[in-house]
């Protein structure tokens, strides 16, 4: 019996100290292989989802990914807050899961301690026209029809089923993703706790959805425990532009949403939720939310959120919506600090309805109606970004003279920006998503004495030789992509030093090598074979 028990723990500690990758290719795979390199893997996402286990982590390699079933791949195993289960890119890679039903992936059942991370998501919007949108089933000109996934999937879905706790997921990380014209929401989560989504770039979602769908929504957020003190819910570091209802939600029959953020209903008040109000905090922090239809963040019958050093500029571009561009309804215990609000001349700044105990302190505001709600040490001024626009190329870093520099308030700001500079810079916090950095933030890329810092080979596939005859070893080489999103770091301790750079997607990059006292660039562009 001993040697019983002692086999069965030592198999049992085996499983969970032996954590398995399991690598798809919807180009190269079969699932009838052990899906256990990436010589041998599996076609399907799900097949590797039905297997894991705590610690696992699915690499994803080139392909367009379709619907299986209603979705692209369901995650319904668990982790354990040791051992999270990954799904991420392979090194290197950019797999596309295309949507054309109700989800691409559909985070159910109770799954927890799970990250999803590196994939580009695109629903199926640029395949509808608006007039066939309009009549689709369950629709205002069809409210009858059975509501179909083709005119309403989301890309990421988190959701808690019905009213059993047990189907709730948790402990959930969506990081460095691209979600794009999906027709529901980019990330959506219903009936769910411990959520971090971050470093995501959404645009164009949300078209053609009878829901009322916005680009990341926190719907009904649930209690796993009584943690009143911690940030449960983190929204940080999204850039998020181009969201729009164009579809009457169903029943109401006329535009309600379409923000670029919303948590939404976490004092569960509507159809008959018995969860109770939601305990714990929500932090949105270091966002940029742009050209969206309706406000870039907009917190509905909710509480207990801090909403710290976001960017939001000419969001509210639906013409039936009017609330701000971050603005709280019917809301309580809201801080509202740091955040930079650029408004459309015909719309208000933000706005206060039937809220109590609002917090609104150190924002900047600029354009507008003239209709806003002042706070203490409000500024009212042009922010000088560096070159704003409703392209999706758009630059809402600040200039050196913006009123935003040393402006915020330390209290709840973050450590770093949007694109890592660490807070502060100067001499105190500034407003908005990015912390001014005087050697990056105003100066054109291609003025900097790029020269100095040598690379080879350029295009690069693998490795890249990097050789700084500015300065001398060691110092900090900083890769960013084309939004300005610090994607690697390392050190540098010899010149020339040898980098690998072969977990880098295909595309442009701007290197920056710097000690204390100086920086210099370079532009990287990584191709592969």
């Amino acid at each position: 019996m001993r040697t019983t028990v002692l086999t069965l723990g030592l198999c049992l500690l085996s499983v969970f100290l032996c954590a398995t990758n399991y690598y798809v290719s919807y180009d190269t795979g079969n699932d009838q292989n052990d899906g256990l390199s990436p010589a041998t893997p599996f076609k399907l996402i799900q097949t590797a989802a039905d297997l894991t286990l705590p610690g696992d982590t699915v690499f994803v390699m080139n392909g367009t990914y379709t619907n299986y079933f209603y979705t692209v791949f369901a995650i319904h195993r668990s982790g354990t807050a040791e051992d999270w289960i990954v799904y991420k890119n392979y090194p290197g890679h950019n797999p596309l899961i295309q949507v054309s039903d109700w989800c691409g992936i559909n985070i159910i059942y109770g799954a927890c301690y799970i990250e999803v991370n590196g994939f580009t998501i695109q629903g199926n919007a640029s395949n509808i026209d608006l007039e066939e949108a309009l009549n689709q089933p369950g629709g205002c000109n069809d409210p009858n029809g059975e509501p179909l996934g083709y005119y309403n999937g989301n890309g990421i879905f988190i959701e808690g089923l019905n009213q059993d706790s047990t189907a709730y997921p948790h402990h959930i990380r969506i990081v460095n993703n691209t979600i794009y014209e999906c027709c529901g929401s980019g990330i959506g989560s219903m009936r769910a706790d411990y959520l971090t989504i971050e470093n995501n770039l959404l645009y164009n979602n949300t078209f053609y959805s009878i829901w009322g769908n916005s680009a990341i929504s926190l719907y009904q957020n649930w209690n796993l425990d009584s943690n009143s003190s911690d940030y449960r819910m983190i929204i940080r570091n999204n850039v998020v532009h181009g969201t729009r209802n164009l579809v009457p939600t169903q029943v109401l029959c006329f535009i309600t949403d379409g923000n670029g953020i919303i948590i939404d209903d976490s004092k569960n008040t509507q159809h008959g939720s018995t969860l109770g109000p939601y305990l714990g905090r929500t932090l949105i922090t270091n966002n940029v939310v742009y050209n969206n239809g309706g406000p870039g963040i907009h917190v509905y019958l909710s509480e207990h959120v801090d909403i710290v050093n976001n960017t939001a500029y000419y969001n509210q571009q639906s013409e039936e919506l009017w609330q701000g561009e971050i603005d709280a309804w019917d809301s309580d215990h809201v801080v509202i600090r740091n955040n930079i609000m650029y408004a459309k001349n015909d719309k208000p700044i933000n706005s206060n309805n039937n809220n109590t105990d609002i917090i609104l302190d150190h924002n900047l505001y600029w354009g507008g109606n003239g209709t806003c709600v002042f706070g203490a040490n409000t500024i009212v001024d042009d922010p000088l970004f560096l070159a704003p626009s409703l392209e999706p190329g758009a630059d809402f870093r600040i200039a050196a003279l913006s009123p935003a520099v040393d402006a915020g308030s330390e209290q709840l700001a973050p450590d770093d920006d949007i694109i890592g500079t660490t807070r502060p810079v100067g001499s105190g916090y500034d407003i908005g998503a990015y912390e001014y950095d005087p050697l990056l933030g105003t100066t054109c890329l291609n003025q900097q004495k790029s020269i100095e810092l040598n690379v080879f080979p350029n295009p690069a596939k693998q490795f890249i030789q990097i050789n700084n005859t500015a300065f001398n070893a060691p110092y900090t080489l900083a890769f960013y992509d084309i939004r300005g999103s610090l994607i690697k770091k390392t050190t540098i301790y010899n010149n020339p030093q040898t980098v690998d750079v072969s977990n880098l997607p295909v595309g442009f990059y701007v290197l920056r090598s710097r000690t204390n006292k100086a920086y210099t660039y370079n532009k990287l562009i990584i191709c592969k074979p």
